[in-house]
This record gives structure tokens, C-alpha cells and sequence, in this order.
């Protein structure tokens, strides 16, 4: 839609920093508007943190988001294929799930965004961005994606 349009055009100039630099990826899909932030969110010892060099990507983010109130906004979260090894977490399912709730909460809390227009799911190793074989390739399948649900697609 002409909307999503839009939305995507003030992105990619307040995010065209991150965006040459491969931090953050957009793509029109027919589900929405995928913003996709690679190394969000990482496990860390105190467990799935926002890091306060990401704080400025989910802010830019979310001030556009509030211009949009009435788009629904689901929240991805992604691993790479590496068996996890961590108490806290049993498997990548968790650790992806933690990461798409981790930015939830922070959209939410930090940012002013509506509860009722976010939701939170988890999609472990199983849809990569890039191969897994190269460490490159595995940080950028650690990401999260936060999608502007298209207005056919909202629930």
C-alpha cells in the first residue's frame, strides 16, 4: 500500500546509517513492512539484553511507529543453528522467543508503545537469513525482525 510506502521512506532516511552499514535491513513484503535488526538483543550473562547501542535504532523506530497507531506490529525473534549452551535457555526456540519478547517489552516500556498492537513470537534457526557456515552468516541469522503488519494481515 501507498501507507507502507511511506512508512518504509521515513525508515530508510532515519536508519540510513545502520542501513549502509548492514545493521538494519527493510523489505516490503506482502505480510507488511520488515524492518530487520541483525545482533539485537544478545544473549548475554545477565540473559537477553538491549544494548544501549541499539536504543537509539528501536527509538528512531518507534517514533515513526507511533505516527502509525493503527498498525499492528509483530515482533520475530531469530538465532542462528548453533546448539545453544546456556542455563537459562533449553534450545534456540527459547532464546529467539526471549529475544522477540526482550524488544517487546522495550517497545512497550521504554518507548510508549501500545501492549494491544504488539505481539511477540519465536523462530529459533529455522529461517536464516544467511548460511550458517561462515561466522558472518551466523550473526546476521541473530537478529530480530519487527514487522508493520499490512492492514490484511492484522488480526
Amino acid at each position: 500500500t501507498q501507507e507502507l510506502t511511506r512508512l518504509r521512506t521515513e525508515l530508510a532516511e532515519e536508519l540510513k546509517g545502520q542501513i549502509a552499514t548492514g545493521k538494519v535491513l527493510l523489505n516490503e513484503e506482502k505480510r507488511g513492512l520488515v524492518i530487520v535488526i541483525v545482533g539485537v538483543a544478545p544473549l548475554s550473562t545477565e540473559g537477553v539484553i538491549v544494548r544501549a547501542e541499539d536504543k537509539p535504532i528501536l527509538s528512531k523506530v518507534a517514533s515513526i511507529l507511533k505516527k502509525y497507531a493503527d498498525r499492528e506490529i509483530l515482533i520475530e525473534g531469530h538465532t542462528d543453528d548453533e546448539p545453544i549452551a546456556s542455563k537459562q535457555f533449553s534450545s534456540n526456540w527459547e532464546l529467539s522467543t526471549a529475544r522477540a519478547t526482550t524488544i517487546l517489552r522495550y517497545l512497550e516500556e521504554k518507548e510508549g508503545i501500545s501492549a494491544k498492537r504488539l505481539s511477540a513470537t519465536g523462530y529459533g534457526e529455522y529461517r536464516p537469513l544467511a548460511s550458517n557456515a561462515t561466522r558472518e552468516g551466523r550473526e546476521r541469522n541473530r537478529r530480530v525482525e519487527i514487522v508493520i503488519l499490512s492492514r490484511e494481515k492484522a488480526y
